[in-house]
């Protein structure tokens, strides 16, 4: 067992974590306890503990419910960008960490279907559970910060962000992505050479540049896992003829493009740059479809990208999406266009 597991304190039959959290208890009238307040010394000091941490305690494990010795009011569900980043969050800090679900959830109290629902995204925990999680497994600095941060608005539908790890927690998830790119080759099938030439350009430091490529690479895997996500990509034309970096980065770059579009959850339809103007040309776009959740749109600009989730603005973008994909040659034609660009 971790030792993270063993590390817990013992309140009137109740587990919480020994340190981290550090909670204190009230009490009113000395009676046994049955509400108790939690400050978090973890929480943003813009958060008022007390409104946002009650928890109400049940004696003892109630046979059949399945909620374990004490119970949260859940919020409802929700499936906005950074309510799906969260899920996919507290998951890789379980996942780091070697311990199991139900595992987590009996020493915390929490019910396994609750924390099954936060991880998938499909409901959302408070504030303060966020921060019992992170306080448990001793989770500091920036990660903390983001994870606090993203608990504490995860109900709004659209976000604007310049976090690295945020696309990989929206995508992750994903069981179709449709990406219509104007400039260059979608994320999902650059090359490294080719991503380091993009990066590079936008005067990252040397350090940065390094993580945002293998935050790139890592979320190519998506793409070869035994049950990978579809991916159906749509280029402009134009992006075969513009060189980034160097000749051999390119050929490479095209190999690389027609090696994806002859798997068969891989689709790449190109675009011919003589079509006129479409709404398309306004910029580029990721749709990320979901099997129990509804679609995410992703567009991404210079050092930083915006999510939405409102209904009506992912409509419209899957409805262009479409649109762009019946104007585009079929995936035949396109791979010979891709095959000339190589030579």
């Amino acid at each position: 067992m971790p030792a993270e597991l063993r590390n817990v304190a013992h309140r009137d039959g109740h587990l919480f974590p020994a340190q981290g959290l550090e909670p204190f208890f009230r009490t009113r009238r000395e009676r046994p306890v049955e509400r108790m307040t939690l400050s978090f010394r973890l929480l943003p000091p813009q958060h008022d503990v007390h409104s946002i941490c009650p928890i109400r305690l049940t004696p003892r494990h109630r046979e059949g419910d399945g909620r374990g010795s004490y119970h949260r009011r859940m919020k409802a569900t929700s499936s906005t960008p950074r309510a799906r980043a969260l899920a996919a969050g507290l998951r890789e800090v379980r996942e780091a960490h070697g311990v199991g679900l139900r595992q987590l959830a009996r020493i915390l109290g929490f019910a396994p279907q609750v924390l099954s629902l936060w991880e998938k995204g499909l409901r959302l925990p408070s504030v303060a559970d966020v921060a019992l999680i992170l306080g448990f497994f001793k989770v500091r600095g920036e990660k903390q910060k983001y994870l606090l941060e993203l608990a504490g608005s995860a109900r709004e539908p659209d976000w604007v962000t310049a976090s690295l790890p945020s696309l990989n927690h929206c995508e992750r998830d994903a069981a179709i992505l449709t990406n219509w790119e104007t400039g260059i080759i979608p994320g999902l099938l650059q090359t490294a050479d080719y991503a380091r030439a993009i990066f590079e350009s936008s005067n990252l430091a040397a350090d940065e540049v390094d993580a945002r490529i293998v935050a790139r690479m890592s979320r190519q895997q998506m793409l070869t896992e035994p049950d990978p996500v579809k991916l159906h990509a749509i280029i402009d034309e134009r992006v075969l003829a513009s060189t980034v970096g160097n000749e051999d980065i390119m050929s490479d770059q095209m190999d690389r493009l027609l090696a994806a579009s002859s798997l068969p959850h891989v689709s790449v339809r190109i675009l011919g740059g003589d079509t006129g103007y479409h709404p398309g040309r306004v910029g580029s776009f990721l749709v990320m479809e979901y099997e129990a959740a509804p679609p995410i749109v992703l567009l991404e600009h210079h050092r930083c990208s915006v999510f939405l989730s409102a209904a009506d603005k992912v409509t419209a973008f899957r409805k262009l999406a479409k649109m762009l994909t019946e104007a585009a040659m079929s995936e035949e034609h396109s791979r010979e266009r891709i095959a000339e660009a190589a030579r």
